[in-house]
């Protein structure tokens, strides 16, 4: 009973935490000498709904996250879930073909889509005729965002696979009373095994 219930908090406590987070980085970051620094935790939690999770509950909970935050970001209306949609749906194609075995591949991966991400939303803002800064400044502001978002992503996923394992979302903390205390002090990898029970779960659907 314990278990069914930590299972079904899963979801909720994620976007729970997931707001949270947003509205502090929201609050803490946004004076314009530290904005360029302000993390995207949206970003994580997009990529790991669209790695750990089914179609439609990662594309709910992408939605959600999304237009909250476009509440906060003050951009125009539709830009944020659909880059966000944007985001989640092609890290679920790739996860067909590409295998994440450690933290490395899963920055990797993050600097990849944060990049996709503000080109794109960029673009749709220079079509919708919006001001936007010099080529300088983006680059300069991307790059610090890639910094950030590099250093952040070496614990958040790492964060994320225990919460997914005490709340036994990942479905193998069913059938193994395995804690993660002896992975939590070094790297924690993420292996073929995970990969392609992700896979699995896609082709269900």
């Amino acid at each position: 009973m314990r278990r069914i219930i930590l299972r079904l908090m899963n979801t909720p406590l994620l976007l729970f935490i997931v707001l949270i987070a947003i509205g502090l980085q929201t609050a803490l970051f946004s004076s314009g000498i530290i904005h360029p620094l302000q993390p995207d935790i949206m970003l994580f939690a997009i990529i790991w709904c669209a790695l750990r999770r089914h179609f439609a509950e990662g594309g709910i909970m992408t939605l959600i996250m999304s237009n909250i935050t476009e509440i906060h970001s003050g951009s125009p209306q539709g830009v944020i879930p659909l880059t966000s949609m944007l985001i989640y749906l092609l890290v679920r194609w790739l996860s067909r073909f590409i295998v994440l075995q450690n933290t490395i591949h899963y920055t990797i991966l993050t600097i990849s889509c944060l990049v996709l991400a503000k080109l794109t939303r960029s673009a749709i803002l220079l079509l919708l005729g919006a001001s936007h800064p010099s080529l300088t400044t983006f680059l300069t502001s991307l790059m610090l965002s890639a910094l950030v978002e590099a250093t952040l992503s070496l614990w958040i996923y790492r964060w994320l696979e225990v919460f997914d394992w005490v709340t036994f979302k990942n479905q193998r903390a069913e059938h193994e009373d395995i804690y993660l205390a002896a992975e939590l002090g070094g790297d924690l990898s993420f292996g073929r095994g995970d990969q392609q029970q992700a896979q699995d779960w896609n082709r269900d659907l």
